[in-house]
């Protein structure tokens, strides 16, 4: 890694305590910045939400794109069932998971309402 990790967080013992433990163990270099000002705490937290919204907005894309596959022609779908990492995968007793049924489509839509409000707006 080239960069130094940067560590925020208040001048004390709490949370941090036990990554800085970890990071020092692993012999990764670190720099700590303080936060002294209520400032500087919006500022992190800012930071942070604008990472998650990041994270939410990928996943939704993830989640399209799935579900835009459905839609393959059968064609392609049957030459990528053909490919041997993939047919091992599709063998009984393997780890892969049953298809959605309703139950599941309507537990996705709940969990995930409030990305599909912003599209509609």
């Amino acid at each position: 890694m080239s960069e130094k990790v940067v560590l925020r967080y208040f001048n004390g013992r709490g949370k941090m305590e036990s990554i800085r433990w970890l990071l020092a163990a692993a012999g990764v270099q670190f720099e700590e910045v303080f936060l002294t000002k209520r400032e500087e705490y919006e500022k992190l937290l800012n930071v942070l939400m604008k990472i998650k919204v990041i994270y939410l907005i990928t996943m939704h894309a993830l989640l399209q794109a799935l579900y835009n596959l459905s839609f393959v022609l059968q064609a392609s779908q049957e030459k990528i069932k053909a490919l041997p990492t993939i047919s091992k995968f599709l063998q009984p007793g393997s780890a892969r998971k049953p298809p959605p049924d309703e139950v599941y489509v309507k537990t996705v839509m709940a969990v995930l309402s409030h990305l599909f409000k912003q599209e509609a707006q």
